[in-house]
Parts: structure tokens; sequence; C-alpha cells
């Protein structure tokens, strides 16, 4: 275990980054640190930071395929290591993680800063993510922002760092979920009440609306440039986001009847097994369509 977690520092002191494989050094570098984190081999504090260290470098990289390693490294590393107490993580660990992130995101006017560390942002635990309504807002904030259609990075638009913060938008969403409404008729029946006592809160009415408001609003991201139309980036993304939100919305409310389907049977293919997860789904109900129209 020690060798392993020794590997990395190695590797960056025989300056391995170098050269005309660096990239691909970096990106095996992010895929071997997701895979350490995955088997949850014992490590010291002092090598989970170097581990994260070797993150953060490895995110700012202007090359997509390393911050995509650097992202799936930092997700499984934060949830294996960094263990939070009853009352939340430490003003320490905020500031090394999230704090850091936002900032980079918000101020940075290196364009790959800003696309690897919003991208980082959709990559983080519930547990540092949503520790209280504060730090949560403050994440949906930063992306929120980030998102604008004429948000500029320096003096100039940057289409990765706003279709990346859209991602990471849907992705928190995802990670945290929305609050219950707590009526009689909810389908989650006791899921906010486990999540409370985990220590985490969700996405509340108010941030459901700010990010519905900033994934519409990223539909109407047209900007082009030599590449040709990299505000689709952004569209396509917020339309995924929107579906995802949508459901999560109303998976929530106690006010939308809900019509649960079982899942089929494990199907034989990828596209089945895909089909059945869909279908497992609480959607709503069609047969209360006309009382909606009223």
């Amino acid at each position: 275990a020690g060798t392993l977690a020794e590997l990395v520092p190695s590797i960056e002191r025989a300056r391995l980054y170098r050269g005309r494989c660096g990239e691909d050094m970096r990106a095996a570098v992010g895929r071997f640190i997701e895979c350490l984190s995955l088997s949850r081999i014992p490590l010291t504090v002092r090598q989970q930071v170097r581990l994260l260290d070797s993150v953060d470098d490895c995110l700012k990289h202007p090359n997509e395929k390393v911050q995509s390693a650097a992202g799936s490294a930092l997700s499984a590393l934060l949830r294996s290591y960094f263990p939070v107490g009853p009352t939340g993580p430490s003003v320490r660990l905020r500031g090394r993680v999230v704090q850091k992130y936002t900032d980079i995101v918000r101020t940075e006017d290196n364009p790959a800063a800003t696309r690897g560390y919003a991208l980082a942002l959709g990559r983080i635990p519930r547990k540092l993510l949503a520790p209280d309504e504060h730090t949560l807002g403050g994440v949906l904030a930063c992306l929120i922002d980030a998102v604008g259609v004429d948000r500029k990075v320096g003096d100039e638009g940057d289409a990765e760092t706003r279709r990346n913060a859209v991602l990471s938008l849907t992705a928190v969403c995802e990670e945290v979920g929305v609050e219950e409404d707590g009526g009689d008729g909810d389908p989650n029946g006791g899921e906010a009440a486990a999540a409370a006592k985990a220590g985490v809160v969700g996405l509340s009415g108010e941030h459901v609306e700010m990010v519905f408001n900033a994934l519409l609003a990223s539909l109407g991201d047209y900007n082009s440039d030599r590449r040709g139309d990299v505000g689709s980036w952004s569209r396509i993304a917020a339309m995924r986001g929107l579906v995802s939100l949508t459901l999560l919305s109303v998976r929530a409310s106690s006010s939308v009847p809900h019509l649960r389907r079982k899942a089929a049977p494990a199907a034989s293919t990828s596209a089945d097994h895909g089909a059945a997860a869909d279908r497992s789904l609480p959607v709503p109900s069609l047969s209360e369509r006309e009382s909606y129209l009223e």
C-alpha cells in the first residue's frame, strides 16, 4: 500500500509529465488515483492531501482528457477519504476544496483553470457540497454565475467553462437532491429525514427556481467562434439538466400525483437495462392531466 501511495509523487519527481507523452501520463495518473481510491487502500492524511494536490494540478491542464480523468479521480478520492464529523467538514477541508474551487471559477483569468474547476464542482460528494444551506448556496451561486451567456473569463467568453458549469449544476442537483415538501403524498418516505440525519441538506424551493432559471437562460446561448456554434454545447447540457431537475422536483413533490412502475426484469443488453431504469422513475400521472389543465 505504501508503495502504491508513493507512485504518483515518484512520477512527478521524475518529471514524467514533460514531453510529447506528458498528457497521456497525466491522464493515466488520474485513472490510477481513481482506482486507488475506489480500492480504499489505507492512506495517511498526508498522502491523501498529496494526491489531492496532484488532482488539482491536472484540473487546470488545458487538455480535456486530462481534466476528465482528474474529475473522476477527484470524485473517487473525496468519497473514499477525507471523512467528515457529525458537525460537517472542518473549516480547513471546506477551504481546501469547495471554497478554493469556487474562488477559482469566479476570479481566475485562465480559461483552462475555470474549465477544470467548474467541472470539478460537479464531482464533489454531498458531504462537502451540502453540509449546510450556506455552503450549498455558495456552490450554486458560483455555477449559476459561470453559466451566464455573457460571462467572461478574462476579457473573452469561454464556451467550455459555460458548458462545464451547466454540467456541474445538473450534477450538484442530482447529488444532493430536492428537499421533500412533507406532504402526505410524498413518494420518498423518509429520505429527507435520512439526509438530515446524515448532516446534509437538499435543494430548497428557492434553489430549484434559481437552477431552473439558469438552465432556461442557457438555452439562449448562441455564442459562436471560429469553431462554429459553440453555444450548442451549453444548450444541449441545459436541456438534459432540465429533464433531470424536473424529475427530481416531481419526485420530491407531494402535490403532484405519481405513477410508479416496477422496473422490468434484468435485461440482456445494456440498452434494455437503461430503458428499464427509465421506467422505474416516478412520473406525473397522466390520468390527472385534465385536472391540471383546469
